[in-house]
């Protein structure tokens, strides 16, 4: 009996570990089997994961569009509390919560980054909104 080869492909790209464990437990919930890619690097030093593209969740390529779709259906729902209500924003009421959320990628991050790997520093990155 020949063993099957199963091909991983990339179904996202995650700043962090914890998104992308996240994302996982969701793909578990439905019965599909993911991997976390390149996580242990991420969590000893997660300002160098831009440097190595990302923690990437890695999954069957036979389950490629049944994960985008259990992703896509998740992630459109709100937050809630433990009691089933909704999570909303104190100021303007909105349950939106990663609205204006910025990325790190830009060319301030990339010179902190190459800061630190020159000093062995680990730099601040602040947001001046």
């Amino acid at each position: 009996m020949k063993d099957e080869q199963v091909k991983l492909v990339v179904l996202q790209v995650f700043e962090n570990p914890y998104q992308a464990n996240l994302s996982k437990s969701i793909l578990a919930d439905y019965g599909i089997d993911s991997y976390v890619q390149d996580e242990n690097f991420g969590t000893l030093n997660p300002l160098f994961t831009n440097l190595i593209g990302g923690i990437r969740l890695m999954i069957k390529s036979t389950d490629f569009e049944e994960a985008i779709e259990i992703l896509f259906k998740t992630s459109s729902l709100p937050f809630t509390k433990e009691d089933d209500t909704v999570i909303t924003c104190p100021k303007c009421s909105s349950n939106n919560l990663l609205s204006g959320f910025k990325s790190v990628k830009s060319i301030k991050s990339f010179l902190a980054i190459l800061l630190a790997l020159l000093t062995g520093t680990y730099p601040i990155f602040s947001d001046s909104t």
